[in-house]
Parts: structure tokens; sequence; C-alpha cells
């Protein structure tokens, strides 16, 4: 009998002084990890898009999706919708990065 074990899916915020000074990060950190999203909280080293706050989500999975400027309050509550396994809206879609700058920044991931 195989058992069914369900993985928490990593959420990697950049932890750099950049996008710690910026609004809203310690608000998203509080979201996060205060148990009512369902996914463990890595904090990182800086992941060189210095549009902070700054947050890959699905760290490890085929294909992690990276945002910046999560400043306001309706993105991070959307962040957290994302996370827990909804659709993402168009609010993210806006400040979502891709390409190059995805890609380094999900190579830059080492915990602090």
């Amino acid at each position: 009998m195989v058992e069914h074990v369900d993985r928490l899916r990593t959420v990697a915020v950049c932890g750099a002084k950049d996008c710690r000074g910026r609004a809203g990060h310690a608000d998203l950190l509080a979201q996060l990890t205060s148990g009512d999203v369902p996914c463990r909280v890595v904090e990182t080293r800086c992941l060189d898009v210095c549009s902070g706050p700054v947050v890959v989500v699905g760290v490890g999975e085929r294909k992690p999706r990276v945002f910046r400027k999560l400043r306001g309050r309706k993105q991070r509550r959307d962040l957290t919708a994302v996370v827990a396994g909804a659709s993402m809206t168009d609010r993210l879609r806006a400040i979502r990065v891709t390409g190059a700058s995805a890609r380094r920044a999900v190579s830059r991931i080492r915990p602090r």
C-alpha cells in the first residue's frame, strides 16, 4: 500500500536589504508564515531582481513563478491564494517576472 503524502509548496522570499526595506515585506512574511497558507517559507539572499519584495512560488517545482513589487494588500492576498492552489490573477500577471530575470532569480535561491 502506498501512502499519500502532501508536499508543502515552498515559497522563497528575498531577504536582502533592499527587499526587506520595502513596504509590505514584513506583512508578506507574516501572512505567509501565519499558518493560514499551506506552504514552507524560505528567506533567501538577494535574488537579483531588485524591485521588492520579490517572491518565488513553487521552488523545486518544474515551473516556479517569480513575482516582484508585492507591496499592496490585494497583491499579497492574491499571492497567498496562488500558493494555496488558486489561479493567477491579472494583478499578479502584471508583476510576474519572466525570461532570463526569472531564471536568474530561481538559480540564486539560497537560504540566508
